[in-house]
């Protein structure tokens, strides 16, 4: 949607569903009451009351007597040698417990009595995770094997395979801890919350399996992950403590770097996402003996390449998944888009076509046929669109993103309610999904609605805040609403964001030439050329305002390279003649505006202006031929029947021809569209006078001199009601 009507409905990238990142499951247990936060914890501020205590206000005098201000002594009685009763205060025996207390630690700490030990406050072996930091608590697995293999540690093999790797690539945002204590599925939640945990490791062995497990304490990512509740299955007991040596850290060190690599990822921190993937497959294949599902990492890291637009890097790892899991229907489904996103449509159909032949699930399936669809929406052939979009919704009922192509196709047809309909669905499915609220506020701008439109804009934006198509679109919005500094900010944005968004600069250049800032427009034209040297567009856009600025050669030159760019474009041969027109060369002109009606028979400016070249090679040549020129203003309200202009026009030829009673119609419909406009007031106010309707004439030329400061238009009327006035 530029302007003019350069719309971005029909772009390949709006019509196609986010990347999938689909059903394969997580690398741990996350399941959703994992998430729940308990109680008001959330967002309120607990503020205790402070207690102010009177104390007894008693001083010490010296020696082992305290007077306090009961006036009680306590403590010996020096004069008669005896003891008295010894009266204690509270504070005194919150001193004696105190004491005590200390005592009983350094007691247990020097004898090592571990049941007075245990009746201690445990301190904390180290602390718990800072903020944006990574904690990975590797806990003692527990010897279910009755003693069997003493002496062997898996956590501590696995504590440090864990350190050595993150300290060879330099995760500096995580820290491994050793935890000297066993978990168990009931523990391991709660020990990892105390800590602030992202995860925590733990498991057992006994005479034939070792048994590693990841405990997820913050579940961020949808995620999920087939490496779940693996284990090592060893038939041989011998071969149980080789394999604590071989398989079990790097097992361990791959799961837990490959679950962290897939929270960054559903955190929308695709760096560090990509750090740790690559971290996970460096651990892997250090030894072969390693049994794990690669497939997945090199998978994860692909969408992460393709969210940051690497398309070359996310092909290759999506070829790496395939080859080790040839029926991976979501690799093929992805790579598949970001062929498309390359504009490689032939590759891109061949990938889902592939997904399509080997999914079975329903939802795979219809993600396939929605992609289809796209693409023959992105050739044009939107009778196979439609088809695939079907199918995909009927397969899949509730799968959101079939709608939302499906409307965004209806919108590139005109059929604009259809399409407002698929895309409420979409949101109402789907209220995240930015690009529906997109598709959705360009339909809405087609449908005059502006208001709903800036509000879909707003809430893509609010979703996506990188979203410059967005902020394009929403700039064209409140240029028609007639707010050319908040549209020109929103065009800046577009441009921040991405800073090849041709149909920003273009937009923005015609903002500028709107507001008569023409060295600005042409920067911004210049620009979008640079962009796209192929398209008329921006040729055609930066020859007008060499026009407004007086240069008409300029003009035309870029007129010229926007005719031979688009040979078959009405409105460069329209903007052309104009130039033509503007310079005297009516015959040029008119041969113009011809060409562009016949390549666009409604055309009602072409005929309006192909009129008033006809009246001014008239005047040029002395021949007045009004029929050709009415006949231009007849077929231009016929196509317009709003074109206040053209009325005024041919009220005029009308006037000049003395057919004053059938003049008359058309100058009042030209005023009754535009009741502020002076020149229409001053063609009815000729007419008036020529039908000796002087009053009314009279009215006009007031009029005329509160709404204009236009020297020739102030000189008529002025002289005009001098005249009119004289008895």
């Amino acid at each position: 949607m530029t302007d003019p009507s350069l719309q971005q409905t029909g772009k390949p990238e709006d019509r196609e569903h986010p990347i999938q990142a689909t059903h394969i499951s997580g690398g741990v247990n996350v399941s959703a009451d994992q998430a729940s936060i308990e109680g008001d914890a959330v967002g309120r501020d607990k503020i205790s009351s402070v207690q102010h205590t009177d104390t007894g206000g008693g001083a010490n005098v010296g020696g082992d007597v305290t007077v306090g201000d009961g006036g009680e002594f306590v403590g010996r009685d020096k004069t008669t040698n005896n003891f008295r009763q010894i009266v204690m205060k509270p504070w005194a025996w919150l001193v004696s417990i105190v004491i005590l207390a200390i005592a009983l630690v350094l007691f247990a700490g020097i004898f090592n009595i571990d049941p007075l030990r245990g009746l201690l406050p445990t301190p904390m072996p180290f602390p718990p995770a800072a903020e944006n930091q990574s904690l990975i608590i590797v806990a003692d697995f527990e010897d279910r094997g009755a003693g069997r293999y003493r002496g062997i540690d898996p956590a501590q093999y696995i504590y440090e395979e864990l350190v050595d790797q993150a300290r060879k690539d330099g995760l500096t945002d995580v820290r491994i801890e050793r935890l000297r204590e066993i978990v168990d599925d009931n523990s391991a939640r709660p020990v990892g919350q105390v800590y602030s945990a992202t995860l925590v490791v733990w498991g057992w062995y006994d005479a034939l399996t070792i048994t590693p497990r990841i405990e997820r304490l913050k579940p961020l990512s949808d995620y999920r992950s087939t490496e779940e509740g693996q284990h090592l299955s060893l038939v041989d007991p011998e071969k149980v403590e080789f394999s604590v040596f071989t398989d079990l850290p790097g097992q361990s060190t791959y799961l837990a770097l490959f679950t962290l690599g897939l929270d960054r990822l559903k955190s929308q921190d695709q760096t560090d996402a990509i750090a740790y993937f690559n971290s996970a497959l460096e651990s892997a294949t250090v030894d072969k003996a390693v049994s794990l599902n690669l497939y997945e990492a090199y998978f994860f890291r692909a969408v992460a390449y393709q969210l940051q637009s690497d398309n070359n890097a996310a092909i290759l790892d999506y070829t790496r998944a395939m080859g080790l899991k040839p029926d991976f229907v979501a690799a093929y489904i992805n790579r598949g888009k970001v062929y498309f996103d390359k504009g490689d449509h032939d590759r891109s159909l061949a990938d889902v076509n592939e997904a399509i032949k080997l999914g079975s699930r329903p939802l795979d399936l219809a993600m396939g046929h929605s992609n289809r669809g796209s693409i023959y929406a992105a050739q044009g052939d939107f009778e196979r669109a439609m088809f695939d979009y079907n199918l995909a919704i009927n397969l899949s009922p509730d799968y959101a993103d079939a709608y939302a192509n499906r409307g965004s196709a209806y919108g590139s047809l005109g059929d604009y309610r259809e399409g407002l309909d698929d895309l409420t669905r979409a949101i109402a499915l789907k209220p995240e999904n930015a690009k529906a609220y997109y598709s959705r506020g360009i339909i809405r701008y087609e449908l005059d609605d502006l208001e709903g439109a800036v509000a879909d804009f707003d809430r893509a934006i609010g979703l996506s805040p990188d979203y410059s198509e967005a902020y394009n679109n929403r700039g064209v919005a409140y240029r028609d609403k007639g707010d050319l500094n908040r549209a020109i900010a929103d065009y800046d944005k577009a441009i921040d964001l991405k800073g090849d968004n041709f149909e920003a600069y273009t937009n923005r250049g015609n903002a500028y030439r709107a507001r008569g800032e023409y060295s600005l427009a042409v920067a911004d034209y210049s620009k979008a050329i640079d962009l796209k040297p192929g398209d008329p567009d921006a040729y055609m856009s930066r020859g007008t305002v060499y026009q407004f600025s007086g240069d008409i050669n300029r003009a035309i030159t870029d007129l010229n390279q926007a005719i031979k760019l688009g040979p078959e474009n009405a409105v460069a041969y329209y903007i052309r003649g104009i130039m033509y027109s503007a310079a005297n060369d009516y015959e040029r002109g008119i041969s113009d505006f011809s060409r562009a009606i016949e390549l666009k028979h409604d055309f009602a400016d072409a005929y309006f202006y192909r009129g008033l070249a006809y009246s001014g090679l008239a005047l040029k040549s002395g021949d007045n031929d009004h029929a050709r020129v009415l006949a231009d203003y007849d077929q231009a309200i016929n196509f317009n029947p709003k074109f206040a202009d053209a009325y005024n026009n041919r009220c005029y030829e009308l006037y000049e021809s003395s057919l004053y009673l059938k003049a008359l119609p058309d100058c009042e419909k030209a005023v009754q569209l535009k009741p502020n406009e002076a020149n229409f007031l001053d063609s009815r106010a000729a007419v008036y006078r020529a039908l000796k309707r002087t009053n009314d004439a009279i009215a006009d030329y007031e009029r005329i001199l509160q709404l204009t400061d236009n020297p020739e238009l102030v000189k008529t009327a002025q002289q005009a009601l001098s005249e009119l006035r004289k008895p």
